[in-house]
This record gives structure tokens, sequence and C-alpha cells, in this order.
């Protein structure tokens, strides 16, 4: 851990971790406060201590070039990324395909990614539709391999059907398929994790997304909190092992972490982690978690956000969430939606104006 110190609540939070003494490494950095000289060159000398603690911590040395390398200017890609989410659809997905392809183009498309989601509603036939349009990128998502635990929580997919729909998908081409797992649900300690995680691990993905349970207020997991009741649930240091294990899994089938995001209701306060192979990262998770990008959100509960990235400023504009609401008021949202691009619009013009006085 370490924490910056620019204030007496960070230094005194230094002192408590210091004295509870169970944190293998743990550095209090000291940040700069004004432009200057003398600042900079402090700032220097607490960049090189913090590199010479870690180094010793880690046993490696520093490597200044890779450090240069990390922060070198890179041109910025231009390629266009499509994602869609919610692909429990049925005959409709087709035409949504069609769609896509017939009013975006697909030329020098970086990313196209699909969140097949539930082994339960993902067929041979809607993968083929996928393959045929041109999407690269799936997630197939069973939340935990121990069917006891599935069946608690009301998924109707059973263990067996993830392994088919994985390996069906492998044979039919899709080289990056990602799957999701959540720790922390009722009734899974170390044993339940290991075993999911020794399972997903045997179908080797190409990247893991590894949740931590977040109770969102309409789950069935909250509403229906006496059922659980009697089911040990991780939380403290049995959650923290249990993220370490994810970890280590990753790293074990050569997965490095290259996303991270946070929802309320976390439990142990702790965070999503996405880690993946070499290339395999996905572009969209990475732009919609650091809101770098202007994302167009398109159906019922999506919302639309365009970013200014010169002032640091994001604009947001929500689509109904009720469907039997949004489909009757369509064009309502439809034309709300137009009104907010073309302002959006104008306030990019006025920006780009100022900038080139």
């Amino acid at each position: 851990l370490v924490l910056v110190n620019c204030c007496d609540t960070i230094r005194s939070a230094y002192d408590v971790l210091l004295e509870y003494g169970k944190l293998d490494f743990l550095f209090l950095l000291d940040i700069m406060h004004s432009g200057g000289t003398c600042s900079r060159e402090h700032a220097q000398h607490e960049l090189r201590r913090l590199a010479e603690a870690y180094g010793a911590y880690k046993g490696t040395s520093f490597d200044a070039a890779r450090f240069r390398e990390a922060f070198r200017t890179r041109k910025r890609p231009t390629a266009p990324y499509i994602s869609v989410l919610g692909a429990r659809v049925g005959d409709e997905l087709f035409q949504l395909m069609e769609t896509i392809q017939n009013v975006f183009s697909l030329d020098n498309l970086r990313e196209f990614t699909v969140e097949a989601g539930r082994p339960d509603s993902i067929t041979r036939e809607k993968l083929q539709i996928l393959k045929d349009h041109g999407v690269g990128r799936i997630s197939i998502n069973p939340q935990t391999m121990n069917q006891k635990t599935l069946d608690l929580i009301g998924r109707r997919h059973t263990t067996g059907q993830v392994e088919e729909v994985f390996s069906m998908a492998r044979e039919m081409g899709f080289d990056n398929i990602n799957m999701d797992m959540i720790l922390g649900l009722p009734g899974e300690l170390k044993d339940e994790v290991s075993r999911t995680l020794s399972i997903i691990g045997g179908m080797n993905p190409d990247s893991l997304t590894v949740h931590c349970l977040a109770l969102k207020r309409a789950a069935r997991l909250n509403l229906e909190k006496d059922r659980y009741a009697g089911y040990p649930m991780a939380s403290g240091e049995a959650m923290d092992e249990l993220v370490e294990m994810a970890a280590q899994s990753a790293r074990d089938l050569s997965m490095k972490p290259y996303y991270l995001y946070r929802q309320k209701n976390m439990a142990g306060n702790l965070e999503n982690v996405g880690y993946a192979k070499g290339d395999k990262a996905c572009l969209y998770n990475i732009l919609m978690m650091e809101e770098k990008h202007t994302v167009i959100g398109c159906g019922a509960g999506t919302t639309t956000k365009v970013v200014f990235p010169a002032e640091n400023r994001v604009e947001r504009q929500e689509n109904i969430k009720n469907i039997q609401e949004y489909l009757p008021r369509f064009p309502e949202v439809l034309e709300k939606k137009r009104q907010f691009l073309q302002k959006m619009e104008e306030q990019r013009q006025k920006t780009l104006a100022n900038s080139l006085k």
C-alpha cells in the first residue's frame, strides 16, 4: 500500500497501519506542494526512494528505461469499436446485427464485443450470427461453477452448460472469450471458489473478470435476505483471501489486470478486476470505466455520455428504464437524444474555436 502524504489525516492513517503491522509493503510518499525547483527535486527524491523500497521488497531493480517508455506519448488509436451489452435476445439478434452492419462502417474496426451473457441463453445459431457479423470478442458468464450455488441464487443455467457453450464457441473459432465470476456469494468460501477457479482454468479463457458481490437494491439476494441467512458469506480477511486466489489463478493463466472499478455495497468494500492475456484486453471496458470516450447508448435504460477531454467534463443523457414506457415514448426519446447530441456538438465546436484563438 502506498499512501500519498497530502494532509495530517493521511499521516495518521500511515501511523495506524504501521502499528497494525499486517501489510507486506507500506510506504508514505511525500508529494510536492508547488512547482518550484526545490519541490521538483524533492519529488524526484521521493520517487527514487519509493522505487528503491519497492525493489527491495520484491527483490527486483528499478528499470528506468522501462519507466520512461510507459510515459512516452503514443498516437491515440482512432479505429472505431462497438460493444453490444445484454445479448439475451431471441430472433431479434440477427436483425440487431444487420442493423449495426448497415448503420456503422465496420472497416478497420478495432473491436466488436458482445456480452453473450448467461450460458442458458447462448445457442449455436446465435454464436453463428455473431461470427457472421464480425464479432471478435464474447463474454460467457458462469459466475460460479458450483451448481448448488447457482440453484440457490436463482440462475437457470447449469455448470455443464457453461463448459458446453464455451467448447462450442472455441470450436466455431472465437479466440477472445471472457468469463465472469463472482466472489462472496452465499455459501461460497475457499473450497467452493477454488473449484470454480480450477474449472475455469481448465477451460482457459482469454480474459477473466472477477467481481466482488455487490448487493443491488432490486437484486434477489437483497430482496430475499432471509432465504440466505443460514449460508456463510465471506467477509474481511476471508474475502481478501478469495480475491488473492482469483488473482493467482489469473497469473497462472498468463493474465494481467487491465481495468478496475468499484460499486456500492460491495463485499469486503473491495473492487471488480478485469484480467486478460496479451492483446485480449477489452477496449470498451477501459474506456467506459475511465470515461475517456464518448458513448452512444441505444435502448431502454442506457446512458449516452459525451466526453470533453480538454475540459475534463462528461455530459450524460439517460434513456427511460422501464421498457413499457420506453416503447410507446420512443419518438420522444429519439428527439430528446437528437437535441442533446446537437447541443453537445455545438459546445464541442465552441470549445474548439476558443482553443484556436
